[in-house]
């Protein structure tokens, strides 16, 4: 998923640099948009931090529930992972 959002900002770019190469005598707002362009790429770059928030919020979700499982095992590899990482 990630490579969907580098692939976005890779190709905002590349319209960044393509309008700058074939305007590049008139760079004013009314013929290249660069706010519409950044706002843009803000914008996707928003929503893959949210995605990679909503990740973080599932993976520790599972995390609890291994945890929570781990209780009525006889080994907790997972509890004795936590520890050691936090030394």
């Amino acid at each position: 998923m990630n490579t969907f959002y580098v692939t976005i900002n890779t190709a905002i770019f590349a319209l960044i640099g393509a309008k700058a190469d074939i305007l590049s005598v008139r760079l004013s707002s009314e013929y290249f948009p660069v706010p519409i362009i950044a706002l843009t790429g803000i914008a996707v770059c928003c929503l893959w931090f949210m995605l990679i928030s909503v990740y973080k919020s599932l993976t520790d979700d599972k995390y609890k529930i291994i945890c929570a499982l781990e209780g009525r095992l006889p080994s907790k590899p997972f509890t004795d992972e936590a520890n050691d990482a936090e030394t």
